[in-house]
């Protein structure tokens, strides 16, 4: 089983060496204008290019347009860019379990492939939930083992740590989820990227939901990038 690629931070990104303008925004760091969709925890995908400043219902934004700054916000989900190699398709996804499991990541593929585009594509999963602190119950472990998802058995398993003190209880890794689907849906090792970053764990720069339990435009993580 191979390992996630982990990198420490934004600057250490294969993605800025390509050219790509890209962040992710916590407590204090700068936000530019961004155009945001409102999660509705999916795979419903829209294009910015003809879209204004407005709120988007969706959990994926993407555009081929130079200079629109397009982004995601999340509390513990994972968000994740994803971006061709000759920088002319740029798509954000919000990815928690559900859109996950719905298939969310494999919608932007087959988005990209249906534009006629044939460069390699790159993604980088952003700050999230780790699998430490992301317990979960029957209903996200049978999800994560689903077809829709596309893992392996082998995949799914190694994404999925049961407490054994409690059965009914399970660790869910969702940030191997997304690498082994990345992987599974022809992305290269190396054109992958994993933040080394729990949403959770550091609350002196990140959002959580699960941490705070609180929910409003001004405690999101703010994942954005442009061309």
């Amino acid at each position: 089983m191979v390992d996630m690629p982990y990198i420490a931070s934004e600057q250490d990104s294969q993605l800025k060496k390509l050219g790509l303008n890209f962040g992710f925004a916590g407590k204090t760091d700068f936000v530019p204008k961004v155009l945001l969709t409102k999660q509705i925890h999916s795979k419903k995908i829209v294009q910015a290019d003809s879209l204004g400043f407005g709120v988007i219902e969706a959990d994926g934004i993407f555009t081929q347009a130079k200079g629109v700054a397009i982004g995601v916000k999340t509390a513990d989900c994972l968000p994740i860019i994803i971006v061709n190699k000759d920088l002319d398709f740029l798509l954000a996804v919000h990815a928690g379990w559900r859109g996950l499991c719905q298939g969310i990541v494999a919608e932007g593929v087959a988005i990209y492939q249906g534009l006629g585009l044939s460069s390699p594509l790159m993604a980088i999963i952003g700050p999230a939930i780790c699998a430490a602190c992301y317990e979960v119950g029957p209903d996200v472990a049978l999800a994560l083992e689903g077809q829709d998802l596309g893992l392996s058995k082998d995949q799914a398993k190694a994404c999925l740590q049961q407490r054994p003190e409690a059965l009914e209880k399970w660790f869910a890794d969702l940030k191997k989820a997304a690498f082994f689907q990345l992987l599974n849906l022809g992305f290269k090792l190396q054109d992958i990227e994993v933040l080394h970053a729990c949403s959770y764990e550091d609350a002196s720069r990140w959002f959580s939901y699960r941490r705070d339990r609180v929910v409003s435009p001004s405690t999101s993580i703010i994942s954005w990038a442009s061309l």
